[in-house]
């Protein structure tokens, strides 16, 4: 609204603040084509109101998305098209803390297909779990622009795995493992880690900090936070 119409709530506070704004009376994609922000090819975060002709807009800059379902649902934003974004480079985010409870890639990966199927079931040939696994692994590698490093298991590229189980009374019968790991699955399933062939997680304990000692510092700046 603020882009496109000078409308919203970014707008009320402006004129609180008796900031001037003149809305360029564009989609917030095709005024940062203007300004030649896209040049840059950035990560674009959300994408929840874009047509059409900002998808192409997006794809001829060589730009990327950033796939939030959940953030998007949690804040009320909207629900942004993930069946066009399969025409980009993209990938899945959780969007940080500041706007979602469990950073977890898998759940947004679900979200992603369930959300995206219910809201275009035309497309549901190409909203797949084995998709969901691709943009969640090497599509969010090329989104972010390390493709050629990590994204997957390949001769020139650092170790960068997870390993799940899939044997919890939660997930069976397992009749397709990706279906199992996208549809029925979590971070909590998770039992191995290993970022550039060292592990950091193995059997639900991190092995690279403090466990205790950073829960006990997030509770005491949760109470000071709380108290303020």
């Amino acid at each position: 609204l603020l882009i496109r119409d000078g409308r919203g709530t970014f707008a009320d506070d402006y004129a609180r603040r008796s900031i001037e704004w003149r809305a360029p009376g564009v989609s917030p994609i095709q005024y940062l084509a203007q300004v030649g922000v896209l040049r840059a090819r950035p990560l674009l975060a959300h994408c929840i109101r874009v047509d059409d002709a900002d998808i192409e807009t997006i794809k001829q800059a060589g730009a990327s998305v950033a796939h939030c379902p959940q953030s998007n649902a949690k804040l009320g934003h909207g629900h942004a098209p993930y069946h066009k974004f399969l025409k980009l480079k993209h990938g899945f985010g959780s969007d940080s803390v500041a706007s979602n409870n469990v950073c977890d890639l898998l759940a947004e990966a679900r979200a992603a297909l369930l959300l995206g199927r219910a809201a275009a079931p035309d497309a549901l040939a190409a909203l797949t779990a084995q998709q969901a696994l691709f943009d969640a692994t090497s599509g969010g590698a090329d989104a972010l622009g390390y493709g050629a490093q990590t994204g997957a298991l390949a001769v020139g590229r650092q170790a960068d795995l997870i390993a799940v189980r899939l044997d919890g009374a939660h997930q069976l019968p397992v009749h397709d493992p990706v279906s199992a790991l996208i549809f029925a699955s979590s971070g909590r399933d998770v039992v191995l880690t290993v970022v550039a062939g060292r592990e950091i997680f193995r059997d639900g304990r991190v092995l690279t900090v403090d466990e205790a000692g950073l829960r006990a510092r997030m509770r005491e700046i949760g109470a000071q936070l709380t108290a303020a």
